[in-house]
This record gives C-alpha cells, sequence and structure tokens, in this order.
C-alpha cells in the first residue's frame, strides 16, 4: 500500500484514493459512490473449485456490476448471475478498456447491475440461506 501511494503522489494521480479499513456496517455506503465493483485472484489452481468472496457479494448486493479477476469460473457467482464480466487475472490492458467500455456504456452496467442485485437476493439473502440452513438441519 505503501509504494502505491508513494507512485500517487508522484505521478500527481488525482483519481485514485486510499481508504482506510472500515467496519462492515459501512461498506454499503461505500459501495453506493462505486460504478463498478473489481475483485482480483491470484492465478492459482484451488480456485478451479469455485469461489465465493465475500467482497464479491457485497458488490452485488450493492447493485454492482463486477469485474472478476479469475481463472476459473467453475460456481462462479458473477457469470453465473450474469452481473459483470470473468476477465483472465494479470491482463491490465484487458481490464482498462473494458472499463472505457463499460463507462462509455451505462446501459450495459445497469443490466448487469440489475442481474447482480437480482441473483443475490435469489439465492444469498439471509432469508433463502437461513431456510437452506434450517433444511439440512431437519
Amino acid at each position: 500500500k505503501n509504494r502505491l501511494q508513494q507512485r500517487v503522489v508522484e505521478e500527481d494521480l488525482a483519481n485514485v484514493t486510499f481508504i482506510d479499513p472500515l467496519p462492515k456496517e459501512y461498506v454499503p455506503m461505500l459501495l453506493q459512490k462505486a460504478n463498478v465493483g473489481i475483485h482480483g485472484f491470484q492465478d492459482l489452481p484451488v480456485f478451479k473449485w469455485g469461489v465465493s468472496p465475500n467482497k464479491v457479494f457485497d458488490y452485488m448486493a450493492a447493485g454492482l456490476p463486477v469485474l472478476l479477476l479469475c481463472r476459473y469460473t467453475h460456481h462462479n457467482p458473477v457469470e453465473i448471475s450474469g452481473g459483470g464480466m470473468v476477465l483472465p487475472p494479470g491482463e491490465a490492458e484487458t481490464l482498462a478498456q473494458i472499463i472505457t467500455d463499460l463507462a462509455a456504456c451505462p446501459e450495459r452496467c445497469a443490466e448487469m447491475s440489475k442481474k447482480a442485485l437480482a441473483y443475490v437476493e435469489q439465492e444469498h439473502s439471509m432469508k433463502v440461506l437461513g431456510q437452506r440452513f434450517a433444511a439440512v438441519l431437519s
């Protein structure tokens, strides 16, 4: 983080902000100010069995389209929902182009946002998860 903060100063980047860790209850408020959620994974074989990071669900629950940098797509909520795009990790130029394309097409972002939110509400809300858990216990 320190190296990145130094780079922001050296390159006089006005569009980069670093935020200290926040309590979980502040995350939805912060995400309301975002246009897209981006989450990256290291290119590790363990992810071929599926991905389920909390941040991705936070982004989807906030109604954000998600750009997920992950080589594997098995059991991937972004791909399953259509609520974003899955990109190979380490391809910065591809990521930059997709961000540029999405900025130019708010309708596409809105469609992915709807799909992301609908998927989380239908498949991963506390009510749905509670019902599934109760069914397992009975």
